[in-house]
């Protein structure tokens, strides 16, 4: 099976150090606009000017994207397929559960590929089931 080759995060920060943050930006202004990735020798990019969080899948098939994390106008969850093509619509599939919440961010918790959500300034999170687009129980996150 052909996995997503070269992903890389795009944004104008150049060298700045992330880490130590000696500017003082925000979470906001550290996000990347944008991801790159090859598969299968063509190159793929998602860009938004509202920023996003990408998250590399585990076994390298597709990429958990938020967008717009702090815009509640632009604001959704997705995951894209490593060809480009959307696999999945989060915010669709989560919508019963998260109603008018916010994607704030997505990562892996114990090996779960997990959103995180703001609903009412309660941030909760809820696993996801790529294969099956199976959306676990909201769960708060302190």
């Amino acid at each position: 099976m052909s996995v997503i080759e070269s992903f890389s995060v795009i944004d104008n920060l150049g060298s700045y150090d992330r880490a130590a943050n000696p500017q003082g930006l925000s979470v906001w202004e550290l996000l990347p606009t944008g991801v790159a990735w090859s598969f299968l020798g063509y190159s793929y990019k998602i860009e938004n000017p509202h920023k996003l969080i990408p998250k590399l899948l585990l076994d390298g098939i597709g990429i958990a994207v938020v967008i717009a994390p702090f815009n509640t106008k632009e604001n959704k969850a997705l995951i894209v397929k490593s060809d480009g093509d959307l696999m999945w619509d989060i915010s669709a599939a989560a919508k019963a559960i998260v109603g008018q919440g916010v994607f704030s961010d997505v990562y892996y918790v114990a090996g779960q590929l997990c959103f995180f959500v703001n609903i009412n300034n309660i941030d909760h999170r809820f696993s996801f089931d790529v294969v099956s687009g199976a959306v676990g129980v909201l769960i708060p996150s302190y």
